[in-house]
């Protein structure tokens, strides 16, 4: 029971962690870098606004790639998932029938008969 409680201890940890960097401390440190930004043409006409209504700084390559490869990477994790699961559920009962039907039944037991 105590390597469970441990466990649980553990985890509520990291969550409150977590919580704590990007829910106050990135989203302050994030604004005084805008606010710094804002002040300066150079920087200021980088900034853009995202879908979902934050800044974003457009002229980070790695970022704008990623962005725009974004929907081809969820179609991938949908389509793996998918065919994840579904070779999960479907291929046993499949291996199992084509043994049954090749007269195997059981594994031999390992070392030979």
């Amino acid at each position: 029971f105590l390597g469970r409680a441990a466990l649980v201890l553990e985890v509520l940890f990291y969550a409150v962690v977590l919580a704590v960097f990007y829910g106050v401390m990135l989203p302050r440190g994030a604004a005084e870098v805008r606010e710094q930004c804002l002040g300066q043409y150079r920087c200021r006409r980088h900034i853009g606004r995202a879908p979902l209504g934050y800044s974003t700084d457009r002229a980070d390559s790695q970022w704008s790639t990623f962005r725009r490869s974004l929907p081809l990477l969820l179609t991938g994790l949908v389509v793996c998932s998918g065919l994840h699961h579904a070779l999960r559920r479907f291929l046993p009962p499949l291996l199992e029938a084509a043994r049954g039907a090749a007269g195997g039944g059981e594994n031999p037991p390992p070392g030979g008969p």
